[in-house]
């Protein structure tokens, strides 16, 4: 996947371009989507990109956008990260085994009006890769015990591993 395509899956009315943010990518693996989010933050905005093994190329965008990386398990890791605008967590999520505990304990880092983003196969059957997949249909029923009512496709791509799609989701409260 490019960066043009990550932006497209991402790219959501909701993401403040205006004023100065911040947003943790946890899983952020390479740092595609940590650079996908910083080419649509407002100037001197903040990516936190988490990852056991952060890898992060030169920043893909002309903004001054400071992406940060933190060596840390978002899953099982305590992490300090400040009040957050958004998370984005691009297939990182469907490793996780007790995603609904995960969730309630991210929610409490965002601000009130904070967004979640979700990236992942549109799979039902779990493989090697994807071991507890999240099909876009079962976003609603995860995210509503931790207090967030809105899920919305944001777009979605063919994927090149499977016959599934790769979506995109924004979820508020």
């Amino acid at each position: 996947m490019n960066l043009t395509d990550a932006v497209s899956l991402i790219y959501a009315r909701e993401i403040d371009a205006v004023n100065k943010s911040a947003w943790a990518d946890l899983g952020c693996g390479d740092g595609l989507f940590s650079n996908a989010i910083a080419s649509l933050l407002a100037p001197d905005s903040i990516v936190f990109a988490v990852d056991i093994k952060p890898v992060m190329p030169g920043l893909a965008t002309e903004k001054p956008v400071r992406i940060s990386t933190v060596k840390k398990d978002f899953a099982s890791d305590e992490l300090q990260l400040p009040l957050l605008d958004g998370i984005i967590m691009a297939n990182s999520l469907h490793f996780v085994s007790s995603q609904d505990k995960c969730i309630k304990r991210l929610a409490e880092f965002l601000k009130p009006n904070g967004v979640f983003i979700i990236v992942e196969y549109d799979l039902s059957m779990p493989n090697r890769w994807v071991p507890y997949p999240l099909p876009a249909a079962t976003l609603p029923s995860l995210f509503r015990p931790a207090g967030f009512a809105n899920v919305r496709e944001i777009n979605r791509l063919p994927s090149v591993y499977q016959r599934a799609d790769i979506y995109g989701c924004i979820i508020c409260r």
